[in-house]
């Protein structure tokens, strides 16, 4: 008897015991749910907080400036000088007609501002191939000046013109003998052009091999090869006369396979270059893949893979060099 008593406690104790483990397991649950409610609603207590101090520090700017209004736009390019004009406006929330005088600096140089409609406004030329800094706006009333800090960069060159960049994809190998190094490239060159809000002509399309920096070979890339209506295993098509363009508003891509050997000799460094030409007679040239050898045959590797398309160069219809990135800045 008093054995059968104790295994009913036993069990009893058991059907217990796995009860308690559901009933904790599921606080347990409950628990972490409030842990997960909570955190939650800190999260977004937190993101109004800062939306509501984003917003304060925003209207008490406002409050604190002179102005009401600000627009500032990049406009026509002139070739042949090499500049742009600034359009800039300004609206401040007072001032005198026929007394207050408005100033803008511009890369540490003031511009007066002319009163049109309630508003001070300005054009100034540029060089296209520099940054612009607007600086200030200062409202002059005889001894009296009010200053108001603007600090806006522009890239004219970026924003105006096109950008180009590309890259090649594949294989390669190489082999040294008798003082030269046969550079076997097999893959797919891609070049792309960028608009940047700008329609572009685009006129040719090139792959330049370029031997200690004087050009050796030339390619064409005909303008029907683009990512829209290749063909991988199409034999490559008669490159359209430059006066036949492609337009393009936005970006496009072009491609072209290569299947090459490429002689360098000892010491020299052979570069691929993707070059596009636009309407306005400018190439728009940016490095794909280069290889240098040394004096004794061996490849030297200069550690800037994911750097080349940084290297550009824009020339124009003469082959004058208008614009450059400097390598040794990102060296």
């Amino acid at each position: 008897m008093k054995k059968r008593l104790s295994t009913v406690v036993t069990v009893l104790a058991l059907v217990i015991a796995v009860i308690s483990q559901f009933r904790i397991s599921a606080l347990q649950d409950e628990i972490r749910q409030l842990e997960n409610h909570l955190n939650s609603s800190i999260s977004i207590i937190q993101t109004n907080q800062s939306t509501a101090i984003s917003y304060m520090e925003q209207l008490m700017e406002q409050e604190a400036s002179i102005l009401t209004h600000t627009v500032f736009d990049l406009g026509e390019m002139e070739l042949t000088d090499k500049t742009f004009v600034l359009r800039g406006s300004v609206t401040p929330k007072e001032h005198q007609p026929g007394v207050t005088e408005a100033f803008l600096t511009v890369n540490g140089e003031a511009y007066a501002m002319e009163l049109m409609n309630g508003a001070y406004t300005v054009r100034v030329d540029l060089p296209l191939f520099e940054e612009v800094r607007v600086d200030k706006v200062e409202f002059r009333e005889g001894n009296t000046i009010r200053t108001e800090l603007l600090e806006e960069q522009r890239s004219p060159r970026y924003e105006l013109l096109p950008r180009v960049n590309g890259r090649f994809g594949g294989s390669g190998s190489g082999s040294a003998a008798n003082g030269i190094f046969t550079w076997c490239r097999e893959g797919e060159v891609s070049i792309s052009v960028e608009g940047k809000g700008q329609v572009v002509d685009v006129r040719s399309v090139s792959l330049i091999e370029e031997l200690d920096g004087v050009e050796v070979g030339r390619t064409e890339i005909p303008l029907t090869n683009t990512e829209s209506g290749r063909g991988y295993n199409a034999e490559p098509e008669p490159a359209p006369h430059p006066s036949s363009g492609f337009r393009i508003n936005g970006s496009e891509t072009f491609y072209y396979p290569l299947d090459r050997e490429f002689k360098i000799p000892f010491g020299s460094t052979l570069e691929l270059l993707a070059e596009v030409e636009d309407g306005n007679g400018l190439c728009y040239r940016a490095v794909l893949d280069h290889w240098t050898v040394s004096e004794s045959g061996e490849n030297v590797d200069d550690n800037l893979w994911g750097l080349r398309n940084l290297f550009e160069q824009i020339l124009d219809a003469d082959g004058n060099i208008l614009y450059e990135v400097n390598e040794e800045d990102y060296r």
